[in-house]
This record gives C-alpha cells, structure tokens and sequence, in this order.
C-alpha cells in the first residue's frame, strides 16, 4: 500500500511540473522548458504505469469487462499430437 502511494505522490508531482513549466512561461523560452515537459511526462506515464500494475497486482482494480468477453469467447487450444512413434505405427 506505501508503493500506491508513493507512486501517486510521484505522478502528482510530475504532472505539478507540468502545470509550472506552462505557467512560468519556461515551455516558450527555449530547451530547458522542452526538455523539462518532456522528462515530466515519461516520468508521469512511467509511475502512472506502475502504479496501476500495483494496483492490479494487489487485486484492488477489477479486470475491464471487455477483455473478460474476449477471453470467454477465445477456446482453448487443441492439444498437440503425441510424439509417440508406437503410436504411427499402430496406425497404419
């Protein structure tokens, strides 16, 4: 649960970065501004990533019912032929 967290604070604070590097006017003065949106969004959408991982993993986000359809709908596979050469030859 510290991790959920954790990760949250992370992205808040990426995405705080965001909203200054647009509100201070950094984003239209040259690179620095660039490349400050451009290092706060891989880290929001890395933590946001691992957040919501931990989540699923921790059995606190439900399965999306679009994918429990396309799972039901999907068969098992068939299963592989033996290998047994007895097998060939009693069939012959």
């Amino acid at each position: 649960m510290e991790l959920l967290i954790l990760y949250a604070v992370l992205v808040v604070l990426s995405l705080l970065g965001i909203v200054w590097d647009i509100a201070s006017g950094l984003l239209t003065s040259g690179l620095d501004g660039i490349f400050l949106l451009l290092i706060c969004l891989s880290m929001a959408g890395v933590f946001a990533l691992m957040l919501l991982h931990t989540a699923k993993s921790m059995g606190l986000l439900k399965p999306l019912k679009m994918f429990q359809r396309r799972a039901a709908k999907e068969k098992p596979a068939e299963p592989a032929a033996t290998a047994n050469p007895a097998a060939k030859v009693e069939g012959k």
